[in-house]
């Protein structure tokens, strides 16, 4: 097998992120046993409405992922992007995608070294609704508690993105994304963020050991695009 390929660290265009709500529709209904990654994207009408079909239908507005974590919020989906290396499609000789006997293209990996993958993917997602909502609610920028926070959210924001300056940035090397807000040790939600990317690591180290054995592990795990905080 070829060495893998080193990851280039791109952050996805803003408007194409998805909104909470549709974040946690897909991770709400997503079996990590099918061997498919999760696929998160919100999807709009023809005409724009500034709300996409599932908050439309719930009569809510969209909402993207808290300001504070928007740093964050694009580590996960370069981890996402790393870990879809293991999804693609298996070609002959010549290029050309093998198909099965119904004419679907078949994957390269089988399907139960796939689904320990999704596994890993489906808890670190997980994860990041879990530590987005803990900073909204500790900041109180939800629910009802906005009625009653004390804390000057953008004030805070504006705090937090002159920190970033000359916080180190991630992925290393990458200083102009040292601008997006980040959880910090200290934060509310942090530590749970921290310990979910490091377990995510050692789970797909894991995955990979035993589906395709620790030299290609060894190779794979040194592409990883994340340098990892401490908690």
């Amino acid at each position: 097998m070829p060495p893998r390929p080193n990851t280039v660290y791109a952050a996805p265009v803003r408007a194409k992120r998805p909104c909470m709500i549709c974040f946690r529709h897909v991770i709400l209904n997503y079996n990590p046993a099918e061997g498919h990654m999760p696929v998160f994207r919100c999807r709009f009408a023809s005409a724009a409405t500034g709300k996409c079909m599932l908050c439309t239908e719930r009569r809510k507005a969209c909402q993207l992922p808290a300001e504070g974590v928007q740093g964050d919020s694009l580590d996960l989906e370069v981890l996402l992007e790393w870990a879809n290396f293991y999804f693609g499609i298996d070609r002959d000789a010549d290029g050309d995608a093998i198909l099965d006997a119904d004419g679907d293209e078949v994957y390269e990996y089988d399907d139960g070294f796939r689904s320990e993958i999704c596994g890993a993917v489906l808890r670190l997602c997980t994860a990041f609704e879990a530590a987005e909502k803990t900073h909204r609610s500790a900041l109180g920028t939800t629910g009802a508690k906005k009625k009653k926070r004390t804390t000057d959210y953008p004030a805070w924001v504006a705090t937090r993105r002159a920190l970033m300056q000359v916080y180190p940035p991630r992925p290393a090397g990458n200083a102009k994304k040292a601008i997006e807000c980040r959880l910090v040790p200290g934060d509310e939600g942090y530590q749970l963020w921290a310990l979910a990317k490091r377990i995510f690591k050692n789970e797909m180290s894991a995955a990979v050991t035993l589906g395709l054995g620790p030299v290609q592990a060894a190779v794979d795990m040194a592409s990883f695009p994340l340098r990892l905080d401490d908690f």
